[in-house]
């Protein structure tokens, strides 16, 4: 990265030449963020066919250079720390606001490793910029900050942007469901990625949210069942436009689970608490809620027993019984649907063995 002493700016990635490649110069997916800016790309402006990028991602390529040997003058190499407070522009101090800038500044944050702030200017670019794709942007980025740094606080705006309305909730939902799964929440990472799927069949969404759960027991081998169905259902239902090295990674990951072994790759990514083959405890959550007119109810048992799960009315009247049989420890989910219920407060109950939860749904039509 160079940083542009005047303005305080960072530009990541610059001064590069990057041509005659076969197919793309740059390709950005499944929530991906690539800066470039000042490079080379074989012609001036920049042939835009060579940059691909899903409707989840970025790439950045302003102010392409115009040859191969023209990278400006003034940009230096980054030093270890970079200032990020107010920047000096020809002796007067600005306050900057404009997305282009802030995003500039994250850069520089990260680059130097003060995650707080780049955190922070991408909160304030989430709450303050009204342009719907700055927004999407700095959520990705924010997702970035929790990916290099392990800031868990991220998970909660996460969660928060979740509920949003449109693109934005979308993309902080499944953005989620991998923040779970990274920090070992396998439980809520399942019911979320459930979620997606249920909401967005035969979408893309759908196929990442596949690909998550079947990837799971590489955080928790007590999850091999779930990513077991999740990798045949990937397979069938998307496997001509999945790669095959990600098919093949997971299929590795399914006959080291079933071993009860764990493949070199794999140890880097678990800790020493999640090498268990069941669940630790009791535990019961339904996603999304408020809900309409399904919601995904989850729960983990961590011994075989007999199991009762039942959803209620605000009077108390008995509206459903989903579970009343023995099921074996593990990671379990049903739909709740209540497309001919009225709106208002219910109930779900589990009872499993002496362990009882009585939990509240909120159906909005």
């Amino acid at each position: 990265g160079y940083l542009n002493p005047k303005t305080g700016y960072v530009y990541e990635g610059t001064c590069n030449s990057i041509y005659n490649n076969t197919q793309y110069n740059v390709q950005s997916s499944s929530y991906s963020s690539v800066t470039a800016e000042y490079d080379w790309w074989g012609q001036y402006p920049p042939d835009a066919t060579k940059f691909l990028k899903d409707g989840t991602s970025t790439i950045d390529y302003n102010n392409a250079l115009t040859s191969s040997d023209n990278c400006p003058i003034g940009l230096t190499p980054v030093a270890q720390q970079v200032n990020l407070s107010n920047s000096p522009v020809n002796g007067t101090e600005q306050s900057p606001t404009d997305p282009t800038t802030l995003f500039k500044l994250a850069i520089g944050a990260r680059m130097s490793g003060d995650y707080n702030s780049a955190a922070s200017i991408y909160r304030t670019l989430l709450k303050d910029t009204t342009v719907a794709a700055d927004k999407q942007r700095a959520l990705v980025l924010l997702y970035n900050v929790f990916q290099e740094s392990g800031d868990s606080t991220i998970v909660g705006d996460l969660l928060s942007y979740s509920k949003s309305s449109g693109q934005l909730g979308e993309i902080a939902e499944e953005l989620l469901a991998y923040a779970y799964a990274a920090t070992k929440q396998i439980f809520k990472a399942e019911f979320v990625a459930n979620d997606l799927i249920a909401r967005y069949g035969g979408t893309d969404v759908e196929k990442r949210a596949l690909i998550l759960l079947a990837s799971l027991r590489a955080f928790d081998p007590s999850a091999s069942q779930i990513s077991s169905a999740a990798l045949n259902e990937l397979e069938t239902k998307f496997g001509s436009s999945v790669d095959a090295g990600l098919i093949a990674a997971l299929t590795t990951q399914s006959d080291a689970s079933s071993n009860g072994s764990v493949s070199q790759n794999m140890k880097g990514i678990i800790s020493n608490d999640t090498l268990s083959t069941k669940p630790g405890k009791f535990e019961i959550e339904n996603y999304p809620n408020p809900f309409n007119p399904s919601t995904v109810i989850s729960y983990q048992l961590p011994v075989n027993t007999f199991v009762m799960l039942k959803v209620y009315d605000a009077l108390g009247r008995e509206v459903k019984a989903l579970v009343n049989e023995d099921e074996p420890a593990g990671y379990h989910n049903i739909v709740f649907d209540g497309s001919s219920l009225p709106s208002g407060l219910y109930f779900y109950r589990l009872t499993a063995g002496k362990y009882t939860s009585v939990k509240k749904l909120m159906l909005v039509k």
